[in-house]
């Protein structure tokens, strides 16, 4: 099952925590699989928008803590 879930970045800035997040996880942003996370970035409000299994969010999750710490 896939959870969606909304992160605002407080340092980072979230295109570039975006794009590092999609290589370092080698996700395929053009024609990702069905069970591979999502990770989009709204600049606007500089936050991540993540689909992924509850497994995965978790994991995703604590490295978006260690980018955008200062």
């Amino acid at each position: 099952a896939q959870s969606s879930e909304a992160i605002r970045l407080e340092n980072a800035k979230a295109a570039d925590t975006a794009d590092l997040l999609n290589r370092a996880l080698g996700l395929n942003t053009k024609s990702p699989r069905a069970a591979d996370p999502r990770i989009l970035s709204d600049e606007r409000s500089n936050s991540l928008l993540i689909t992924a299994s509850l497994e995965r969010l978790g994991d995703i999750k604590e490295l978006i803590a260690v980018l955008d710490a200062k």
